[in-house]
């Protein structure tokens, strides 16, 4: 959860103070996390991030915020990003602003935008892309909401884009954001299967006995087809060259395949979204 002062500074310090709260269940939080100065450790570790401040609560998190207060989520899609969204309306102030950094489903975003709207309170719906590396390497992220949500939100998306200029767009109205991140991971899984599909094909040819790692390395140097999911497989093939991969990685392949045959049909049905959220980055 972000609370953003009126000045931006560099890009290292933009003028933002962050507070923040983890849902950790009671069980996790027992066998894992011993106390520590009648704090547990993940939050005692919380305290010692630089301009973090942490929250033992939601509610907590919230009043800690001063000003106009802008509520960053990033929760699975659907009922419990719902349900959290329900959860603080009445601990916010007319004028303060959610932001739903999930991949919940534009259709939804769209009808929580127009409920907020009732209550005086600002929505922007934000496709995150950039997986774990975005904290190194900045965020890629597509905005949806009004000019005047996007305008107070502007000097949080400058903090985590890779720089104050690019890695975000505002890029419509409300519901446009997760839009754009739909269509996203589309191209993203149809990506995947390519090279999935091309590599397989590579390494049956036996009597050509190909390098599939020399052959990507070479691909990322002047090919129409380099890209970062190519860096990431041609760095994945300098250590493996039969193609074996962790089984959550084997099952994202698979199901790449899946939601490339449904892709024709997402425009007209919730599935797709449905599919995707819960995996894409």
């Amino acid at each position: 959860m972000f609370s953003v002062r009126s000045s931006i500074g560099d890009s290292e310090s933009p003028g933002i103070s962050l507070h923040t709260f983890k849902h950790i269940r009671a069980t996790t939080t027992q066998t894992l996390l011993p106390t520590h100065g009648g704090r547990n450790i993940r939050f005692a570790k919380l305290e010692q991030e630089e301009n973090l401040i942490p929250a033992s609560s939601v509610e907590d998190a919230v009043n800690q915020l001063e000003g106009q207060r802008i509520i960053w989520m990033m929760l699975p899609a659907g009922e419990v990003t719902e349900k959290q969204i329900d959860d603080l309306i009445p601990m916010l102030n007319p004028g303060d602003i959610i932001v739903d950094g999930g991949n919940s489903n534009y259709k939804h975003s769209v009808k929580i935008g127009a409920m907020l709207k009732e209550h005086n309170i600002g929505f922007m719906d934000c496709g995150t892309s950039g997986g774990v590396w975005g904290l190194d390497n900045g965020y890629c992220l597509m905005v949806g909401a009004d000019n005047d949500v996007a305008k107070a939100v502007e000097p949080v998306l400058r903090a985590l884009a890779p720089n104050q200029q690019d890695g975000w767009l505002h890029v419509g109205p409300i519901g446009s954001g997760h839009y754009t991140k739909m269509i996203h991971n589309g191209i993203e899984y149809g990506m995947m299967e390519s090279f999935a599909e091309g590599l397989e094909l590579l390494k049956g040819k036996t009597e050509f006995d190909i390098d599939l790692a020399k052959v990507t390395e070479l691909w990322r140097h002047g090919s129409v087809v380099r890209s970062w999911l190519l860096d990431l497989t041609a760095e994945s093939l300098k250590g493996d060259q039969n193609l074996g991969c962790p089984l959550l990685l084997r099952a994202e392949i698979l199901l790449s395949v899946v939601i490339s045959i449904l892709i024709p049909f997402a425009l007209a049905s919730d599935l797709i979204s449905w599919i995707m959220s819960p995996l894409a980055f």
